[in-house]
């Protein structure tokens, strides 16, 4: 909306997690979108090794 502030985008870089992160991660997030979106929203997870 013209003239309203917000936050368009974020990221988080997470080294070394703990191996259950993902797992929950994927559990969780889903629902913390749908609480906390005011309108559009999304969110990926990306692995990334080596």
């Amino acid at each position: 909306v013209v003239g309203e502030y917000g936050m368009y985008g974020s990221g988080l870089v997470i080294i070394n997690p703990p191996w259950t992160l993902e797992a929950e991660l994927r559990a969780c997030l889903p629902l913390l979108k749908d609480l906390l979106a005011q309108g559009t929203a999304s969110f990926h997870l990306e692995r990334s090794a080596g």
